[in-house]
């Protein structure tokens, strides 16, 4: 099959406003799908080796943000990334025109859902300093594929549930969010990406999301290699695949530092899910200082090694994220609705397994020592759940319930 990449230069009117206006704005641009000129993006990024709770909240971010008008943007690394751009498909972004984004539009959808998508993949952690520039490719967590097997959680064996959560804070069951009000005060830019839906042969069936690549955007080219059917599925719901290095061009370590400043380029500003020290994410984060964009970081447990480099940028002045809500005030954009779905169980045993769930995430096995319930019991009340779109899995059998 013949893929449609266009290419787009730097003094060519189609070039990213935001973009152009950095330091070093890349001289050539090839895309597959979408790119507009005018369009409010929000990028989220985060450690490969994320937790579930990770996992769930960049999910959760993401959506929301998608559901109040923001492009979300990443790069379509394992582990957080994949949840940004999956949580972004989740979300009821209003449809787009090619030639006028509507991705500043109000917030339709009240309810907090936070349905996660299967699969997940994890990768050793690096060991730069925190914060700074890219100072050694090797350094960056942000390129490379993963080097221990016994880190990934993809379809393994079912692991215990004290893991499933790597010291991250269970979330409270009645997360809400606030109202608030505020106008848009963007420069000229990108003040006319708001609106509502103008164009109906953009589908509403997802938000819109853009994967910015460290390889050839061509599939052949793509890595990691079990996200080309999430970057077909980008392309479906009219986002886009953007990188600076030509189809045929391999995932150097060298590129994924350099298209990280592409990602907060592109974007307002910039959400750290999870990073260690030496993540390749606080290389983004480093990007979006030089760039006057932005930064926000997603606190977590002060044990917990991923949440390390967020309280580091925290400290440094970032802003601290704990919702959709937290980002969108920052923006002067419209809050989105408070409102939690209420889950209830038919059964004496579905509730149980509900009650169980509402403070944090659990695996299988937890989720049946708690109960005291069999195994065949849990696991069939958890598969009939997860098709009345009560539950989800997280993937490797730990579940949340759908927000």
């Amino acid at each position: 099959m013949e893929e449609k990449i266009k290419i787009v230069k730097l003094e060519d009117k189609e070039y990213p406003l935001l973009l152009k206006k950095i330091a070093n704005p890349p001289k050539i641009l090839y895309i597959k799908g979408e790119l507009l000129k005018k369009e409010k993006c929000f990028a989220i990024v985060g450690t490969r080796r994320s937790s579930n709770y990770g996992k769930e909240i960049a999910f959760s971010i993401a959506k929301d943000l998608s559901e109040a008008g923001l492009t979300i943007v990443s790069g379509m690394a394992r582990g957080i990334d994949t949840f940004a751009h999956k949580g972004a498909l989740e979300g009821e972004g209003p449809a787009r025109n090619a030639s006028h984004s509507d991705a500043g539009g109000p917030a339709r959808n009240a309810s907090h859902t936070r349905a996660i998508a299967k699969g997940e993949d994890e990768q050793s952690s690096s060991t730069s300093d925190a914060g700074g520039p890219a100072r050694n490719a090797s350094h960056s967590d942000a390129g490379g594929p993963a080097r221990n097997a016994s880190h990934s959680d993809a379809g393994g064996p079912a692991r215990n549930a004290s893991h499933s959560d790597a010291g991250g804070p269970a979330r409270n069951a009645s997360h809400t969010r606030a109202i608030a009000k505020g106008e848009d005060e963007q420069s000229s830019s990108t003040s006319d990406a708001g609106g509502p839906a103008r164009n109906a042969s953009h589908s509403d069936a997802g938000g819109r999301t853009i994967a910015v690549l460290g390889t050839g955007i061509d599939e052949k080219s793509l890595y990691p290699k079990e996200n080309l059917k999430l970057a077909r599925k980008i392309l479906e719901n009219k986002g886009c695949l953007v990188s600076e290095y030509p189809p045929g061009s391999p995932g150097l370590k060298q590129n994924f530092p350099e298209r990280n400043r592409i990602i907060s380029g592109l974007s307002l500003g910039v959400l750290i899910v999870e990073a260690k020290f030496g993540s390749g994410a606080l290389i983004t984060a480093n990007w979006a200082k030089i760039q006057g964009k932005k930064i926000f970081a997603l606190p977590g447990s002060i044990h917990f090694p991923n949440s390390q480099g967020c309280h580091f940028l925290i400290k440094q002045g970032a802003k601290l994220a704990e919702n959709a809500n937290d980002i969108l005030k920052e923006f002067n954009l419209p809050c989105l609705t408070s409102g939690v779905k209420q889950v209830k169980g038919k059964t004496l045993e579905e509730q149980l397994i509900l009650e169980v769930l509402k403070q944090e995430n659990l695996h299988i096995d937890k989720i049946i020592e708690k109960t005291k319930l069999s195994p065949q019991v849990v696991s069939s009340i958890l598969t009939l759940m997860e098709i009345e779109n009560k539950v989800k899995n997280l993937g490797g059998n730990v579940y949340i319930i759908t927000r």
